[in-house]
């Protein structure tokens, strides 16, 4: 067993070697993302589509990570520019959606409000409660 997952880390790690990064900062004082016990979030704009499955590999998929409540990155198989970016408050209330969908059970956050984005893409304060 351990054999195994050894050698599908070993297998992962080769394929995070060939992302590209980009790092996005939260300079906002009172704007923070949450983390989650499953952090790693895999998307790709087809995920919806009926029948399809993607992997670290797959063209267009976008990994986001949780670096702190400051910051994280999203790494990309296509080219990019792989620099840092400021993140806005709708882009935070996205990540932490993501983050939150993405859960298996718990989320972890610095305060008890976090903005999420609601059906129709709007920002708005959610109050969490402990427990």
């Amino acid at each position: 067993m351990i054999r195994i997952e050894t050698k599908l880390l070993s297998r992962i790690q080769n394929y995070l070697t060939t992302k590209y990064f980009q790092l996005f900062v939260i300079n906002e004082p009172d704007l923070y993302i949450i983390t989650s016990d499953n952090p790693f979030v895999l998307n790709h704009p087809l995920e919806d589509e009926q029948n399809f499955s993607f992997g670290l590999n797959t063209p267009n998929i976008e990994i986001l990570i949780p670096i702190t409540k400051k910051a994280f990155i999203i790494a990309k198989n296509e080219p990019c520019n792989e620099i840092s970016f400021i993140a806005d408050k709708k882009l935070v209330a996205l990540v932490n959606t993501k983050l939150l969908l993405n859960s298996h059970k718990y989320i972890y956050s610095c305060d008890d409000k976090i903005l999420l984005l609601d059906s129709e893409l709007k920002v708005y304060e959610h109050h969490i409660q402990s427990g």
